[in-house]
């Protein structure tokens, strides 16, 4: 890396930094004096700078740059909030372009949305050739820690969610914690907790897991989303089913890995992937046998994914 970058003074006006390094920045503060908290340089083994950077005066290099994925563009867009859009770390190529190292998908969201004249935040690295960009978009990358699932969920009690304060009652009440990693008294199926409470309902959600608890213990080897979902679906569709039954029904299948296995001999051979239908149609085909009074009509198999959560007419 380029060591011998610009010393510049810590106070400076936009147009001395402009001049210097031919910044195509954006300074919001009407203050011509820019202050160390808006401006700032790290003169150690790289020169960088905190700056406000437009839009339109970001690119992205494929030359070690992946290329954007559209789920996660239009996640970030459904999603957007400003406030949660952190900071962009980008290279002040000699050819005056801000190149970014880190925050493409943030960048593209932006583009889709058309903020183009948007000012954000941004670490700008000075003096990198384009092996030391690709250098430190490896090692940002693998650096990466992603949330835990326990982590997602602390965090959203502790934010006032609505929903996961509901979810966690629900959990507590059954003597159950969202974690990692294998072990009694878990569940890692955090967004298979949310679908089922979002479209379902708490009851629905509490006599799911009290039901696949009573029939397997609660292992989160056999607090799996497949299952969850499949017993969520049937309590929802169906309002008048026993669950000393449902208990009784899912022991039949003797354990989850046994059960999953069935619903995958169903399948053709071309395809072994349990659909959204597949499971609650086993469950309920098993839970009517031998049974004369008070029959589940049979779960369809044909139902759309938007279908699955509808209510039995």
């Amino acid at each position: 890396m380029n060591t011998n970058s610009p010393v510049i003074p810590i106070n400076v006006n936009s147009n001395q930094v402009q001049k210097q390094l031919s910044i195509p920045f954006s300074y919001t503060n009407e203050d011509p004096i820019l202050s160390e908290f808006q401006l700032m340089f790290n003169n150690g083994h790289v020169t960088k700078m905190t700056a406000k950077i437009k839009v339109s005066d970001l690119m992205v290099d494929f030359t070690y740059q992946r290329h954007p994925g559209n789920p996660k563009i239009n996640k970030i867009v459904k999603n957007f909030d400003l406030d949660l859009l952190g900071v962009i770390i980008c290279s002040m190529r000699e050819d005056g372009k801000v190149a970014i190292i880190d925050g493409s998908h943030r960048y593209h969201a932006l583009v889709k949305m058309n903020l183009m004249d948007l000012n954000i935040n941004a670490l700008v690295y000075f003096g990198l050739s384009l092996q030391d960009e690709a250098k430190i978009f490896a090692l940002s990358n693998q650096e990466h820690t992603k949330p835990t699932t326990a982590d997602i969920f602390k965090a959203g009690i502790v934010a006032g969610d609505e929903t996961t304060i509901a979810i966690n009652n629900i959990m507590k009440k059954n003597n159950l914690v969202v974690g990692v990693g294998p072990g009694d008294n878990k569940i890692r199926a955090l967004s298979t907790l949310k679908r089922i409470y979002i479209n379902a309902g708490g009851e629905v959600l509490d006599k799911t897991i009290r039901t696949i608890k009573a029939a397997y213990g609660n292992n989160s080897n056999v607090m799996r989303d497949q299952l969850l979902s499949a017993v969520a679906v049937i309590f929802h569709r169906y309002k008048d089913v026993d669950e000393k039954r449902m208990v009784l029904t899912l022991q039949k299948f003797g354990t989850p890995v046994t059960l999953i296995a069935n619903a995958q001999a169903m399948l053709s051979t071309q395809s072994k992937q349990i659909t959204f239908t597949t499971l609650p149609y086993l469950i309920v085909e098993k839970y009517n046998s031998r049974l004369k009074a008070n029959r589940l009509s049979d779960f369809p198999m044909n139902l759309l994914p938007q279908q699955v959560w509808a209510n039995n007419k």
